[in-house]
């Protein structure tokens, strides 16, 4: 009896590791997801940031320069 009860406490063991192991790595993964959701949205983030932060020192440093019109007293093409 008790060779048996062992036995079935080993294998409970083997299995317990075993389910471990397997959501440990679904966990892994999980994170692993989420983590790459977040570096892609950061990395959205910043590029808009970015554009935008150069468009406003275009405009302020005149890189958008228009034609001028007669309201602004220039002269007409």
């Amino acid at each position: 009896l008790a060779i048996e009860l062992h036995e079935m406490l080993l294998e409970a063991r083997q299995k317990i590791n075993k389910h471990r192991a397997i959501q440990r790595f679904k966990k892994m993964q999980e994170i692993y997801e989420v983590a790459r959701e977040a570096r892609s949205t950061l990395q959205k983030k910043l590029r808009d940031f970015r554009a935008s932060k150069n468009e406003v020192s275009k405009v302020r440093t005149g890189a958008f320069k228009t034609e001028p019109d007669e309201s602004q007293g220039g002269p007409l093409p």
